[in-house]
């Protein structure tokens, strides 16, 4: 489960460095690519799938328009499936039309997806399956993701400068590898700027519940929470802290309007997309292919509001430079909420557990649900 401190950091510099090497070759990756399609009769054709409308939610909404510039950017053409249930029928009949229609490269943003369409990717072996879903392995399909647990370990340190009761909450969809990296990573940052401070979890059960992301907010706030994040698409939390007067940090985007908005999670998936199109990401030692970028590849960032102190933006820009000059986050000392210890002094726990077996809450987080 974990490397020594010495083999992250080596492990982490070779990452980087493929990835600068990498961003160094892209102008001339882009005109060999335009060249062959120039060279072809038509051009590359990109296929999505979203289980909603394109605009419908901010995860759709951020997933289509970055592919779409990406495609715009290297001459290809995005033909797109919109309104597909997460079903084995539904996936496959959208599947079944891009690929009719020539599509060499189908993007599935909405994780669920990928377990619905194993007999379409054995079935189309000359076109490019990607998933959003690193925990995931499958031959054949690139699963990729934003490395989500850096931004959350920089507002855990944001929210832990903050609060005044000590006390601030995380809302969260489902119990996941996913979720629970994130929520980790939220509260080793508020304990590293506030060794007193507790996460309050609370977990929603679905990616989309307005109903129960509203009671989650009242919830907190009747639990002295003053700080929130979350993870989660749409308004309802962000909307419902700003009328109650709970401060938070918008898993998205802040609203300009809004008074308590602390700071937002930003991601660039055009320059993602880009890669991806480019067959920029790497093999694992499994034989799976992963695009899991760091911070330092410029694909994320922690955005402050005008609300931050000098104080708080100066802590948080240490922090990231810490994390670009190779500090891991899951990295030395560590127990979990029952008191078990996950990783140990000058240890770093393994990517490959990172996405796939992380199961256990952090010292410091009380899951308010029972879990």
């Amino acid at each position: 489960m974990s490397l020594s401190q010495g083999e992250r950091i080596e492990r982490r510099v070779r990452t980087l460095m493929i990835w600068v090497s990498a961003a160094i070759l892209t102008v001339a990756v882009v005109s060999i690519f335009e060249f062959r399609n120039s060279a072809s009769e038509g051009r590359t054709i990109v296929g999505l799938v979203l289980p909603v409308a394109r605009d419908d939610s901010a995860w759709s909404r951020r997933h289509y328009y970055g592919l779409a510039a990406a495609c715009e950017r290297m001459g290809c053409d995005l033909l797109v499936q919109e309104h597909i249930p997460v079903t084995r029928d539904d996936c496959r009949k959208a599947v079944e039309f891009l690929a009719e229609k020539g599509a060499k490269k189908i993007f599935l943003p909405s994780g669920g997806y990928l377990n619905q369409v194993d007999d379409m990717v054995r079935r189309y072996p000359r076109i490019d399956f990607y998933a959003n879903a690193v925990g995931t392995r499958m031959p054949h399909v690139t699963s990729y993701a934003m490395r989500y647990y850096e931004l959350y370990y920089l507002s855990g340190m944001l929210a832990g400068m903050r609060t005044r009761t000590g006390a601030v909450g995380f809302i969260a969809p489902i119990d996941s590898p996913e979720t629970d990296r994130n929520i980790n990573a939220f509260t080793l940052g508020a304990l590293r700027v506030n060794g007193d401070a507790r996460v309050l979890a609370y977990w929603t059960g679905r990616w989309v519940d307005p109903d129960a992301e509203r009671d989650a907010v009242y919830r907190a706030r009747r639990d002295h929470a003053d700080v929130i994040a979350y993870q989660l698409d749409g308004s309802t939390v962000p909307d419902t802290a700003e009328r109650l007067g709970i401060d938070y940090i918008a898993c998205y985007e802040a609203d300009d309007a809004h008074n308590h908005a602390l700071g937002a999670l930003r991601m660039d998936w055009e320059t993602a997309y880009m890669d991806l199109l480019q067959s920029f990401f790497y093999t694992d030692e499994s034989g799976a292919s992963i695009y899991w970028p760091p911070m330092g590849r410029g694909t994320m960032s922690l955005k402050l509001t005008d609300s931050a102190t000098e104080e708080e933006s100066r802590r948080i820009e240490e922090a990231a430079l810490e994390i670009l000059n190779g500090r891991a986050v899951f990295s030395g000392e560590i127990y979990d909420n029952q008191g078990v210890e996950r990783s140990r002094p000058g240890e770093c726990i393994s990517e490959q557990y990172l996405q796939s077996e992380m199961n256990w809450l952090a010292r410091g987080v009380d899951s308010i649900d029972g879990r």
